[in-house]
C-alpha cells in the first residue's frame, strides 16, 4: 500500500513539475493565448457580424492569430474603429525563450502577417475606397499607426515609420470570390529589438525577450530597416467593413555590412497565407 502511495505521489509530482515547466514556455503560452483569443468575440466583431480566420498558416509561424481592437491607436489620425488579426514567427522550439520575430538570423525577423478590419460609419464613405477603387494612402495610414504604436511599446520614444513607395501597379485579384486589389510597397522604419523588451509585461510574457548576447554582434538595438510588403484590400458583402490583408518582411544591414532581405524569402508564403483568409459570420447581438 505504501509503495502504491509513493508511486502515485511521484507521478503527481512529475506531472506537476512538467506542467509548471510547460506553462513557462513561450510556445505554450502562445498556443493558449491563441486558443483563448480565437474564441473571444470583441465588440467590433459583434458590430461587423464577423470575425477573421487564417486557414493556411505556413510552417514557422504561430498557429493561432492574436487579435485586438485598434480603436485607441486609430482614433486620432484615422478616426475609425476596427480590429487587427496578426501572427509572427513562432519560437524556434519549445525550449526557445522568444519568438523568431526577435531573431536577426531568422527569415521571420521583424516580419508580420495579418488582416485589418475597419468598420463603416454612418454618413461616411467606406474606409479606403473612392468610386470602388482603393485609396492606398488610407491603407498606409493603418500600417504606419500600427507600427509606430508597436515600436513605442518596445521603447522607441519617437517612432517615425514612413511608407512612401508603391513599387508595382495595383493588381486586381479575386479574393474568396470578391474583387480585391493588391499593391506592393516599401518604407522606412526601425526594429523593435532591444534588451529590455516591451513596456508591456503581457507582451514580454507572451513573446519573450531575447538575451542581448544573442543579437548584439549582428545588429544594434532599434536599428534602421526597410519594411517591404503588400496590402490586399477588399469589401465583402454583407459586412459593414473594409478588409485589408497585409504581409511584410524587412531589408536591413548587419553590423558587419551584410544586406539581408527577408521579404524576398517569405513573400511566396505570405501570399499563400493571404489566400487562406476567411471572413466567418458570427451572430449579431440585437
Amino acid at each position: 500500500m505504501k509503495k502504491i502511495l509513493l508511486i502515485t505521489f511521484i507521478i503527481i509530482l512529475i506531472l506537476g513539475v512538467t506542467g509548471y515547466y510547460l506553462s513557462t514556455r513561450i510556445s505554450v503560452r502562445l498556443f493558449i493565448a491563441g486558443k483563448i483569443t480565437t474564441r473571444q468575440i470583441f465588440e467590433n466583431e459583434k458590430s461587423m457580424g464577423a470575425t477573421v480566420l487564417f486557414s493556411k498558416i505556413k510552417k514557422g509561424w504561430i498557429k493561432y492569430p492574436l487579435k485586438g481592437p485598434m480603436d485607441s491607436i486609430w482614433k486620432y489620425r484615422i478616426k475609425r474603429k476596427g480590429m487587427n488579426y496578426f501572427i509572427v514567427g513562432a519560437p524556434k522550439s519549445i525550449f526557445s525563450g522568444y519568438v523568431e520575430r526577435f531573431n536577426p538570423k531568422s527569415k521571420f525577423y521583424q516580419a508580420w502577417f495579418g488582416c485589418y478590419t475597419v468598420l463603416d460609419e454612418k454618413g461616411k464613405a467606406p474606409y479606403g475606397f473612392k468610386n470602388d477603387n482603393p485609396v492606398w494612402k488610407d491603407f498606409i495610414k493603418l500600417a504606419v499607426e500600427d507600427q509606430n504604436a508597436w515600436l513605442y511599446t518596445y521603447g522607441l520614444k519617437s517612432p517615425n515609420t514612413k511608407i512612401t513607395e508603391q513599387i508595382k501597379e495595383t493588381k486586381i485579384i479575386y479574393f474568396n470570390g470578391h474583387k480585391a486589389f493588391l499593391s506592393f510597397w516599401e518604407g522606412e522604419s526601425r526594429s523593435d529589438l532591444n534588451e529590455r523588451g516591451s513596456i508591456s509585461s503581457d507582451l514580454n510574457s507572451l513573446l519573450g525577450i531575447p538575451p542581448k548576447k544573442h543579437w548584439n554582434k549582428i545588429v544594434k538595438a532599434h536599428h534602421k530597416l526597410m519594411l517591404k510588403g503588400f496590402f490586399i484590400a477588399w469589401r465583402e458583402s454583407p459586412y459593414p467593413a473594409t478588409f485589408c490583408c497585409y504581409g511584410c518582411g524587412v531589408k536591413f544591414r548587419t553590423i558587419d555590412g551584410k544586406i539581408i532581405d527577408t521579404f524576398e524569402i517569405i513573400k511566396k508564403d505570405l501570399l499563400e497565407m493571404a489566400k487562406g483568409i476567411k471572413i466567418k459570420p458570427i451572430k449579431k447581438e440585437v
